[in-house]
C-alpha cells in the first residue's frame, strides 16, 4: 500500500512537490529523498522549542498547597470557589431492595393450612 504517499497528499507543505516516477518512491528504485532546506530547519527548530517549554510548564505544579493557603488566607476565604461540599459529602448506602422471594422466605413452613391459633 502506498498510505504514505497518499497521507502525503494531504499535508505537502512537510515534503514538497514528490516526482512521479514508477513504483514505491520511498524504497524502490527510484527512490525520492527531499532537500532539507532550512526552513524546514528552522520550523523544526521551533516545534522542538515549543514542546521544551510546554514541558517545562508541566513538569512543576503550578501553585502549591501553601500558596494556595496564604492566597486563599489574603483574600479571605477558606475553601477556593471550585469547592463543592455536594461532592466531599461520605457516600449513603443505598435502601436494601425487598423482592417477593425475600418474603416468602420468612414464612413459616412448618405451619399447615388447617391449624389455627
Amino acid at each position: 500500500m502506498r498510505l504514505t504517499s497518499i497521507c502525503r497528499s494531504f499535508r505537502p507543505e512537510f515534503v514538497g512537490y514528490v516526482p512521479k516516477f514508477p513504483g514505491n518512491v520511498e524504497t524502490g528504485k527510484h527512490r525520492f529523498v527531499p532537500k532539507v532546506t532550512t526552513g524546514k530547519k528552522l520550523s523544526l527548530y521551533k516545534q522542538l522549542k515549543h514542546e521544551e517549554q510546554v514541558m517545562r510548564y508541566i513538569s512543576k505544579p503550578y501553585i502549591t498547597p501553601s500558596q494556595e493557603k496564604a492566597y486563599l488566607q489574603s483574600i479571605g476565604r477558606t475553601r477556593p470557589e471550585y469547592w463543592d461540599d455536594f461532592l466531599r459529602q461520605p457516600l449513603e448506602e443505598p435502601l436494601k431492595q425487598y423482592f417477593a422471594a425475600d418474603y416468602l422466605r420468612k414464612l413459616d413452613f412448618s405451619r399447615g393450612f388447617e391449624e389455627e391459633d
